[in-house]
């Protein structure tokens, strides 16, 4: 049985970081909730600004020469009452006359900073440092309101899931990726009960709201005004998928109302939903030139790449890897590439579709069209009700990519609501 402890912490934490085994330390602490972690500085103050942390961890090893104390001013222009606490393995370019402190933490040699009207601490950062040090490092961080997620499953409290987006995306349509998207959301939230949100960004077209059975209003259209006068969350526009408690943020109920959902729209909504739950699921359209699909790719912590094993779906994905190397702006680290519809009998193996693609991370998930075909036509995702078939074991694996701390254990009972019928013509 899984089960998922939610305990209420003091600090809510940004990391400007690059090596997961810090974040699942800092995360470890019950006093500390990390929601999130970011690789380069304009992400971090970007994430200053929409979700407005309490402490900023900078591993200093991402930041140029010179540019530590004006990433840091920055960041406090943004939000004043930010602490920050710089990890560093040597000496930061700050200024003499600020390094009036003794040591803080002698067993690390951590040096106290100054810069109001807040306080700075750097510490040096080892992958072997002290476990007393670690615990210092998140007592110095810990103090305001909000929840860390304890391990799900037999691994125990000190597996972390960090706060996670997954932006599912193909250049191609008609590769699955809709089902990838609502599927794997609806698995992981049978596993994390009411800490999952998937948000249908296919602002003209999308239909993830038809393989959920939701069909109504509201959608994230309704929430404009909201979005638009800093409404602190989105819970009015949010459909519960009783069977998963899924949160569901649906598109435009028409294709028209599309155009009056700005990208600034789609950001402001992400952000509310990070700072609300763990784990968020974006569906994006095939249209990797629209404003707010490149928005959500920059600060999404996984990409899923879907295509299906054939030549014009993988020459689309290797078109849009080649525009995502010259914006540079997009880690091509995050990407994940799933193959959709994989049959072994026919079509290209993932393992070449991976190294022409030049990924690294690959997933293949089984043909499985009718029984998909089937679960769409009745509003009963197969992640909700049948975890247990091909198509189901290739999306397991992408949620063990995300966080390997699932122990896909039988997931906790959240609902004995029986699905809804999807009524025919002239019920």
């Amino acid at each position: 049985m899984v089960s998922t402890a939610f305990v209420a912490v003091r600090k809510r934490v940004l990391l400007l970081n690059d090596e997961p085994e810090l974040a699942h330390r800092v995360a470890q602490d019950p006093a500390i909730e990390v929601i999130g972690q970011v690789p380069d500085i304009a992400a971090c103050l970007q994430m200053v600004a929409d979700i407005k942390p309490d402490v900023l961890i900078l591993n200093t090893g991402l930041i140029g020469n010179g540019a530590l104390e004006a990433t840091m001013e920055r960041a406090r222009s943004i939000q004043p009452a930010l602490e920050i606490i710089c990890l560093h393995q040597q000496r930061p370019a700050i200024s003499q006359e600020r390094l009036g402190q003794p040591p803080l933490f002698p067993s690390l040699g951590m040096q106290s900073v100054s810069l109001a009207p807040g306080t700075a601490t750097t510490v040096p950062q080892t992958s072997t440092a002290a476990q007393s040090g670690m615990r210092d490092l998140r007592a110095l961080a810990t103090g305001n309101s909000g929840t860390v997620i304890a391990g799900p499953g037999s691994p125990g409290p000190g597996d972390i899931l960090l706060p996670t987006m997954v932006a599912v995306f193909s250049p191609k349509g008609g590769t699955g990726k809709t089902v990838v998207a609502v599927n794997l959301a609806c698995f992981l939230a049978r596993h994390l009960p009411n800490k999952v949100a998937l948000v249908d960004l296919d602002l003209a077209f999308g239909d993830a709201a038809v393989h959920l059975d939701i069909l109504s209003q509201p959608t994230i259209a309704d929430s404009i005004h909201g979005l638009e006068n800093d409404r602190p969350n989105l819970d009015d526009f949010l459909h519960v998928h009783a069977p998963t408690t899924l949160r569901f943020l649906s598109s435009p109920a028409k294709p028209e109302l599309a155009e009056f959902v700005r990208p600034e729209h789609a950001r402001r909504a992400l952000a509310r939903l990070r700072a609300q739950f763990p784990v968020i699921v974006v569906d994006l359209p095939a249209e990797a030139a629209a404003d707010h699909v490149l928005d959500t790719l920059e600060a999404a912590t996984h990409i899923a790449l879907v295509c299906t094993p054939d030549a014009a779906s993988v020459r689309r994905c290797r078109l849009f890897l080649d525009i995502l190397a010259r914006l540079e702006s997009i880690e091509r680290s995050k990407i994940i590439l799933v193959v959709n519809r994989q049959d072994h009998s026919v079509g290209l193996a993932t393992s070449r579709v991976a190294s022409f693609l030049g990924t690294g991370l690959s997933v293949d998930i089984p043909e499985a069209r009718v029984k998909v075909e089937e679960s769409i036509l009745e509003g009963r995702p197969l992640g909700a009700v049948n975890q247990d078939n091909p198509f189901m074991s290739g999306i397991k694996q992408l949620a063990r990519i995300l966080s390997p701390a699932f122990s896909f254990a039988p997931p906790t009972r959240v609902s004995r609501l029986p699905f809804p019928r999807r009524r025919g013509p002239g019920q």
